[in-house]
This record gives C-alpha cells, structure tokens and sequence, in this order.
C-alpha cells in the first residue's frame, strides 16, 4: 500500500446550487471531492490526525504495558484502527 498524503487535511466547500460539494485538501492538492454530509466531509478530513493521535497512544501503551493493563482492550481497538487505516488488516 502506498502512503497517504500527508495532512493537515480541511474541508473545503463548493456550493453547487442547493447541493453542497466537499472537497479535501492536503496542503492545496485535493485528496478527495463528493456530495457528502459535512459531517462526513469533516470525519475523512481529520482521518490524518486521528490516525497519528492512535499511533502516539500504541507507543505510550508498548513503553507502559503493566501500568496500563486496564486499558487492554482500547489499545488494542486503537491498533485494529491502525492496521485497517494502513492497510495491515487481513
């Protein structure tokens, strides 16, 4: 798998009538465009910083595992998000 582009992503909308059109941008090259909710729009445009922020957590937990057992099973969620946001997941 390639790497992705690299963020800050933003949501920039494109008002096409009554229809609004979300594009995300990655440091002015566009990484994506759809009619989609903004909700949506704004979930994919942060898919760059939560995928950082979970890869952070991971290493905080492998430095702490006997301090942090009681989190097992959210660190182990946040590395299923890694493995499928990177394409690791069988």
């Amino acid at each position: 798998m390639s790497n992705h582009t690299p963020g800050p992503w933003e949501v920039m909308i494109d008002d096409a009538g009554f229809i609004d059109f979300y594009r995300i941008d990655a440091n002015g090259e566009t990484v994506g465009e759809a009619l989609l909710g903004e909700a949506d729009a704004r979930l994919i445009a942060a898919a760059p910083d939560l995928l950082a922020a979970l890869q952070a957590l991971v290493v905080l937990d492998d430095g702490n595992r006997s301090e942090l057992w009681c989190w097992s099973e959210e660190f182990e969620a946040a590395r299923a998000a890694i493995a499928k946001a990177t394409g690791e997941q069988p």
